[in-house]
């Protein structure tokens, strides 16, 4: 309850490196990143939190994208290690209620 809590009031940055995993285990959808710097809108459609580069640009540009908590506006926006939680996870968030959590490889 508490790991939900901290999801949806957006106060992501309490969250542990073991709750960033138990979401993963408790079926988050998670996706691997393989390098960064990434675009935050390749980053959308291939989570499948937009299904096209036209509609994650919208949603990012209708300010209904955040990654950890913090809303996105930049259409151009990427994706960088120092944005990592524990410097590994990011969580993305479109909308009210889809989350997704993105890992990055451990450097």
């Amino acid at each position: 309850a508490r790991i939900s809590q901290a999801l949806f009031s957006g106060d992501i940055g309490r969250l542990t490196e073991s709750d960033l995993a138990q979401l993963e285990l408790d079926g988050l959808p998670c996706t691997q990143l393989e390098a960064l710097p990434v675009g935050l809108v390749d980053v959308l459609v291939r989570t499948g939190l937009a299904k096209s580069n036209k509609m994650a640009r919208e949603f990012i540009g209708n300010k209904a994208v955040s990654v950890n908590g913090e809303v996105i506006s930049e259409a151009d926006a990427e994706l960088t290690g120092s944005q990592a939680l524990h410097g590994q996870y990011l969580i993305l968030k479109r909308g009210k209620k889809l989350f997704h959590l993105a890992k990055l490889p451990r450097s």
